[in-house]
């Protein structure tokens, strides 16, 4: 058995963010091969792979996912504009390279020869189709909105010029905002486009038994010569605790992600690696900030003090991961190390007395899988101390998500937060007035200034300044979510598995790896 323990610096990540990118010209290939791959490790060409995940997509249109898990199913059926390295460095990919003409124009030169899976071709209109259908009523997104118009130079030459300056505009073409889809299948399907996704990534969705199995096949057109190497990827949506004993019996050959308390387990199986990277991910208690009694600001300040973040890590995490008082972790360069949230049972109480709210009890989602029931487990006995009753809904993903953010109806939400590229897009994401992950729609409107201002920010250091007192604000006066604590990102794979390479965005890729003979 192999153990890869791989841990990265936050630092280094966020460098780059700052740097104005012209003329990017290098190759994804190129990049693959400068993230410390073994040489000797030559792809194989063929088989099938199946991989165990927690959840289906929420929606198979990248504008309407709305789980922090989903990229990593839609990874296989799209390609972006641009995608990032091991450093979360910009790397080209739909677009070959780029140039920031002035703080509102950006120029990208689109890569020829690619094709959608329905045959159609990518060029400057289908990304201009793209951006426009991002930012419409449509879409849940609110990452590209600063792109104001987009201008078809000519066909595989676009401008995007903005309404306001947008240091993070790369950071956010990396994500599921910036995936393309095929105007085609599109316009054919409308409202049920989801049920016959069509982009330019590596594999086609060919079968899909919705929250249970779903089959991709190799698209044999694909642009990057010579990949994918697999003919076929099984992805089944299984528990955390069906899944390891799936990989121990073989019956998948990866799984993602795990918890702490089953990497143990799977440390002492035969032919079995386990990757465990740094990650920005946290477990998150998502607020509705309109519904009783997490309407009152005090309430919400108060479950702040009385979750005594250090032992649940201890406890359910085996000492893996790092209590969160805030969204950022300790080596990013946005986290702030005089943070007021502390475990305060008294003050905690005091808060809840000046509240002057008599009912303390509210409902709170969470999936139904042992580690997510353990960790509801204990912030309920931990909030019954100072007299608040959590009643516990265990909920099936996509409903979750559906019941929690598009209809709003629940106060709280257990769940995994997925970090960002851009540390603002987090922000915004989160916090502004009218983004889907602000159930509430609770509106600050310094909070809101401060966001568009870091947004405009150039200098790095004031930026990430700026976005560590929107955090502030957010989560230690408002208290618009409670976070818990960073966990790692842990993957086991078989290891006839290759070509495996973590990444701080916590959603494994699965679309370049390949099976050893």
């Amino acid at each position: 058995m192999k153990i890869h323990f791989k841990r990265h610096s936050f630092l280094v990540i966020m460098l780059f963010i700052c740097i104005i990118i012209v003329g990017c010209n290098t190759t994804n290939d190129e990049t693959e091969e400068s993230a410390g791959r073994d040489e000797s490790d030559t792809p194989v060409q063929g088989g099938e792979l199946t991989a165990g995940y927690y959840s289906d997509a929420s929606s198979y249109d990248p504008l309407l996912a709305s789980s922090g898990g989903d990229e990593t199913i839609l990874y296989l059926i799209y390609d972006r504009l641009v995608d990032y390295g091991l450093n979360f460095e910009p790397i080209p990919a739909l677009a070959e390279s780029w140039e920031n003409i002035d703080n509102k124009t950006w120029k990208f030169n689109l890569r020829e020869g690619v094709t959608f899976h329905d045959g159609t071709e990518f060029n400057a209109e289908a990304v201009k189709f793209n951006i426009e259908r991002a930012n419409s009523d449509s879409s849940n997104k609110s990452d590209l909105q600063s792109i104001e118009s987009v201008e078809v130079v000519d066909s595989h030459t676009v401008q995007f010029h903005l309404s306001e300056p947008n240091s993070g505009l790369l950071q956010a073409l990396m994500t599921a905002a910036g995936m393309m889809v095929s105007p085609t299948a599109v316009e054919e399907y409308g409202d049920q486009y989801a049920l016959h996704p069509v982009g330019t990534g590596p594999f086609k969705l060919v079968e899909r038994n919705p929250g249970n199995e779903m089959q991709f096949e190799k698209f044999d057109d694909y642009w990057q010569e010579d990949k994918p190497y697999l003919d076929k990827v099984t992805v089944k949506v299984m528990q955390e605790s069906t899944m390891v004993n799936a990989l121990k019996s073989g019956e998948v050959d990866i799984v993602a992600p795990i918890s702490a308390v089953n990497k143990q387990d799977l440390e002492s199986s035969v032919n079995i690696n386990v990757d465990v990277s740094s990650s920005l991910n946290f477990q998150y208690i998502y607020i509705n900030t309109s519904l009783p009694p997490l309407d009152n600001q005090k309430v919400r300040q108060a479950i702040q003090y009385a979750i005594d973040r250090e032992q649940i890590v201890q406890a359910i995490q085996f000492g893996e991961g790092e209590a969160a008082t805030g969204i950022f972790p300790k080596e990013h360069p946005a986290y702030r190390s005089d943070s007021a949230i502390t475990y305060d049972q008294a003050k905690a109480k005091q808060l809840l007395e000046e509240s002057g709210v008599t009912e303390l009890s509210f409902d709170m989602l969470v999936k139904p899988d042992a580690f997510d029931l353990r960790i509801a487990e204990a912030v309920q006995a931990q909030l019954a101390e100072v007299g608040i009753q959590v009643n516990l809904e265990p909920t099936e993903v996509t409903t979750l998500v559906d019941l929690a953010f598009s209809k709003a109806e629940y106060p709280a939400t257990l769940a995994r937060a997925s970090g960002r590229p851009d540390p603002n897009a987090l922000i915004s994401l989160y916090y502004q007035e009218h983004s889907f992950y602000n159930p509430g729609r609770h509106a600050n409107r310094e909070l809101e200034s401060l966001i568009k201002q870091a947004k405009e920010e150039t200098d790095d250091a004031e930026r990430m300044n700026v976005i560590a007192e929107s955090s502030r604000i957010a989560i230690e006066e408002d208290a618009m979510g409670i976070p818990l604590f960073f966990e790692p990102m842990i993957v086991a794979f078989h290891e006839k598995v290759k070509g495996y390479e973590p990444h701080q965005y916590g959603k494994p890729r699965f679309p370049f790896l390949w099976l050893e003979d």
